[in-house]
């Protein structure tokens, strides 16, 4: 047997692959190798005569295996002369009567034969039949978990992976006279950062089973008996190991073969592409600018298979695939960059401006879906001969209104399509985008669960336009996102996750705590209610409670950061005197966080697009150079706002201690 259980693995080199039973005198005397013939049962209930073929069957039948052992042997065998080893492996797991005609004593010549096909391959060694020896070489799977492995420790006679290698070795001491009755390896060939056979120093390694198998066979013997076995055992031992040193060099130098064969395959491979592509005047611009190196830097061209025909087909389809993304990339940085810049810079100006009168969208796009519209994305990819300057650009903003609004549109209908309604259910029926946005419910967070957002605030994030991580160099998407800034408005991440996710149960919870119907309840309904929640979770009780209190924005936050896997139960806080002493300690805690923080204001003098937030200093920068606001005069709240989206902007939660029997 060739393959199967750790223990018949190991049986290999012991020369039981062989069948057991009488030697056959002569290739005649061989049995009959075919499994009786069957009736066949047809549909109809009758039976076909077994030396009858039905048409269909015998066209199946023709080119079947199994039909070989019917063959004169000298044909088969003539036949089989033709296999390498790993050939006669195979066939002799096809099937019972070529096993029982391999693994035969007699058919030895057929293996030896194979054998011969193989440059360099050492003989057969005395202590393997050469069925096992054909294994040991040819089958790449490890003799104890079945997985493919190309170690072979020749002085064992066994394949092994390193897990596999380090469960079946033992390091002895040198005091042990066993030792130099068996072949050892050096403790390095199954590596393990864990194990401390790998140190500098040389630790030889036996094979476990022939340690063990050879204490129980000396075990039963006398002093002398054990000397006259360790002395065969030793001769046994030169033996295998002058063939494991033949075995690594024949290894070696096949490896060394194979290494030179699939490099001569890729550098032919690799000329006759080459010699393809200059011939083509359409690529030429590209290998001009890219250089020959850049273009034919492709997986396709480093395989190492013959370029025949029908590969040829594959590779020019692959080729001009990638020939044509170079070509928009060569485009991108020569052409369409200038025009991009040109872009952004139309734009700002834009921005700057107030908006037009009767405008429909509260929130312009960034600069980067702007750029994706097809309007704009057509005076972008003109023909490079023609001159593209901001006037064009400028004559298409008269649309930008109407263009801006169908992208609101259709960004508040993707994310309606992640709300859920308090009775888990998507938006109601007859409900729009927008009335579904404006619930209370509607409360949307940064992956993992950062920040609290809520519309139409959460359109002008700028997690939709970043990307994370940035896009490599010799993407087409650098030099865009170089120049833009960022991408074209979407709700999925690189991940194809959603960039925000909600959580409707605990926003549900906030809104009934305060006495409203979450299925109607608006942000404005709970802006103008202004109430304070007191997580009854995180409250201590006793003679003098402990509440930690916050706002509704606030408790979304604490309900989804800190009790994201557990329900939370709220308190409303109703005493007027607890509510202004709340009130006071917010507006100190929110003062504080103003000052330490230095980021997430918006320009105030500008039109609100995604995106346009900044931190301080670049907007005092930018209150002067654009709207001609000295330094001094640049005040928060007056020229510029905190950014709504920005955790500074919502009051951290403070704690009330509130004494039994107060109101």
């Amino acid at each position: 047997m060739l393959r199967g259980s750790p223990s018949s693995e190991y049986q290999l080199h012991q020369s039981s692959l062989y069948l057991a039973g009488p030697e056959p005198q002569s290739h005649l005397d061989l049995p009959d190798l075919t499994p009786p013939k069957k009736r066949q049962k047809h549909s109809n209930g009758s039976q076909q005569a077994p030396g009858v073929q039905s048409s269909k069957n015998a066209k199946r039948r023709r080119a079947k295996l199994e039909m070989m052992p019917d063959l004169n042997l000298d044909v088969l065998f003539h036949i089989l002369g033709f296999l390498r080893p790993a050939d006669l492996l195979s066939l002799a797991r096809t099937s019972k009567p070529f096993r029982q005609l391999l693994m035969r004593r007699s058919s030895a010549f057929i293996w030896r034969s194979a054998r011969a096909q193989i440059e360099g391959f050492p003989d057969c060694p005395p202590d393997l039949s050469e069925p096992a020896y054909a294994n040991l070489a040819f089958d790449p799977h490890c003799y104890d978990c079945g997985k493919v492995v190309l170690t072979i420790v020749w002085v064992f006679r066994v394949r092994y992976c390193a897990r596999c290698g380090r469960r079946n070795t033992i390091s002895v001491g040198l005091a042990d006279r066993l030792g130099v009755c068996l072949p050892n390896i050096s403790s390095d060939t199954f590596p393990d950062s864990d194990n401390i056979r790998l140190s500098l120093f040389f630790t030889p390694l036996l094979h476990r089973p022939d340690y063990t198998a050879l204490k129980d066979v000396l075990a039963g013997m006398s002093d002398s008996e054990k000397e006259a076995y360790r002395q065969e055992r030793s001769e046994l031992t030169s033996a295998i190991i002058k063939h494991a040193r033949l075995c690594d060099v024949w290894q070696a130098s096949a490896a060394r073969a194979r290494r030179d064969e699939l490099e001569n395959l890729r550098s032919s491979r690799k000329d006759a592409i080459v010699a393809w592509l200059t011939v083509q005047p359409e690529f030429q611009p590209e290998i001009d600018y890219f250089g020959l190196g850049r273009v034919i830097n492709h997986a396709i061209i480093r395989e190492p298979k013959p370029m025949t025909e029908r590969t040829w087909i594959r590779v020019r389809d692959v080729l001009r695939g990638h020939l044509h993304s170079l070509r928009m990339l060569r485009l991108e940085e020569t052409v369409y960059t200038h025009r991009r810049k040109v872009l952004v810079q139309a734009y700002s100006r834009y921005l700057q401006h107030p908006a037009p009168r009767g405008a429909a969208c509260g929130i312009l796009p960034h600069v980067a879906t702007v750029a994706s519209f097809p309007e704009i994305d057509e005076i972008i990819k003109l023909p490079a001969d023609v001159t593209v300057d901001a006037a064009m650009f400028n004559a298409t903003f008269i649309k930008l209104p109407e263009l801006a609004a169908e992208w609101q549109r259709s960004v508040e209908s993707q994310l309606a399509k992640l709300c859920a309604t308090p009775d888990g259910g998507s938006s109601s029926k007859g409900t729009s985008a927008r009335q579904q946005l404006k619930l209370a419910t509607s409360v949307f967070f940064l992956n993992p669960w950062q920040g609290c957002m809520v519309y139409p605030d959460v359109l002008a994030h700028e997690c939709f336009i970043k990307l994370v991580p940035k896009p490599r160099r010799s993407s087409l998407e650098h030099p865009i996102y170089s120049v833009m800034n960022g991408v074209p408005w979407r709700l999925k991440g690189a991940s194809g996750e959603s960039v925000v996710k909600v959580a409707n149960d605990a926003a549900a919870a906030i809104v009934l705590a305060c006495g409203l119907d979450p299925r109607h309840a608006t942000i404005d309904d709970m802006e103008r209610l202004d109430a304070r929640l007191a997580c009854e979770l995180c409250s201590r009780s006793g003679p003098r409670r402990a509440q930690k209190v916050m706002t509704w924005k606030a408790a979304n936050c604490h309900a989804a950061q800190i009790h994201s896997r557990e329900k939370t139960k709220w308190c409303l806080v109703n005493g007027k005197r607890d509510r202004e002493t709340i009130k006071a300690l917010e507006a100190d805690a929110l003062e504080s966080k103003h000052h330490m923080s230095s980021g997430g204001y918006c320009c105030e003098l500008c039109q609100p697009s995604v995106g346009d937030s900044m931190p301080w200093r670049p907007m005092r920068s930018h209150l002067m150079d654009i709207h001609d606001v000295p330094s001094r005069d640049a005040k928060k709240g007056i020229n510029c706002y905190l950014d709504p989206n920005h955790a500074a902007s919502i009051p951290d939660s403070v704690t009330l201690t509130v004494t039994n029997g107060e109101s």
